[in-house]
């Protein structure tokens, strides 16, 4: 089945289908959930925000989501998580890496002509970015890309890259990404937390001059 159209008509339905997306039994390219109860109605952001966790940590090879909700802070930050959670290396290798199309986005209009203004330029990135990368083939490139992109960023946690061994640190500081000073910040930020980094010395030749 490529396509499968679902009215999740109170709360609990919402729940419903986000356990049975967390099974992995739904085989699906498509899905379009929608609410009906006596007459057409948007889902509440919270119930979108419940299926949309419902795709995390899960196998559904789905491509397409479209949710007939009412769109704002809550629905996005939850899209955002969903396409890339950087709280840690590991909530990003979680995240899911097969979803190309989403609607509504955030510069879609509702399907009631409504637009909601989305702030967060940090997490339009990653929503708007992560729906192109997820269009690659190889997952694990997708992971490595995404990492690269969205977790050296602001005060990220450097306890991932505290066991590697010296002779992976050329290696871990050229996959970071971003405008130079970003990465400038970011480097700095590793050095400094992790001392013994600074023992690779002068061998380390990072080219950290180019935006990215």
């Amino acid at each position: 089945m490529n396509r499968l159209t679902i009215s999740c008509d109170t709360a609990q339905h919402c729940s419903t289908l986000a356990d049975y997306l967390q099974s992995n039994r739904l085989m699906v390219s498509r899905l379009d959930v929608y609410k009906f109860n006596r007459f057409p109605q948007k889902l509440t952001m919270q119930e979108a925000s419940t299926i949309i966790n419902g795709l995390k940590n899960g196998t559904v090879p789905l491509k397409t989501l479209i949710l007939i909700c009412h769109i704002g802070n809550t629905y996005f930050n939850s899209v955002r998580d969903l396409l890339c959670d950087t709280t840690s290396i590991e909530s990003i290798r979680s995240s899911n890496h097969t979803l190309t199309e989403l609607k509504p986005c955030p510069d879609d209009d509702d399907w009631y002509g409504s637009r909601f203004l989305y702030r967060d330029k940090f997490g339009r990135s990653i929503i708007e970015n992560s729906l192109i990368l997820n269009r690659i083939e190889n997952k694990e490139k997708i992971i490595r890309e995404k990492i690269a992109r969205y977790y050296f960023v602001g005060d990220f946690d450097v306890s991932p890259c505290a066991s590697l061994p010296v002779s992976a640190v050329p290696s871990v500081l050229g996959m970071i990404k971003g405008k130079k000073l970003d990465r400038q910040s970011a480097i700095f930020q590793l050095l400094k937390s992790i001392p013994d980094l600074c023992n690779v010395g002068s061998r380390v030749n990072i080219n950290v001059g180019n935006d990215g």
